[in-house]
């Protein structure tokens, strides 16, 4: 690539830091979502509402437009 080339490349969208952080919660919410078969019994003993987060995870759909 020439030097005039380089300026003319635009960043995309997915590579601006907010962005990625915000993907990178999306997909923390993800892997705890698929993890919850696991650990509600676990949330359970501790006196936690494994079921109200579970009913959140169903209200809440992560839909990706990137």
């Amino acid at each position: 690539m020439t030097e005039s080339n380089k300026s003319d490349v635009k960043p995309k969208l997915r590579d601006l830091p907010s962005i990625k952080e915000a993907e990178h919660q999306a997909n923390n919410l993800k892997m705890v979502k698929a993890a919850m078969p696991v650990l509600s019994p676990f949330l359970k003993m501790l006196g936690v509402d494994s079921e109200l987060i579970k009913k959140h995870f169903k209200k809440q759909r992560i839909v990706w437009v990137i």
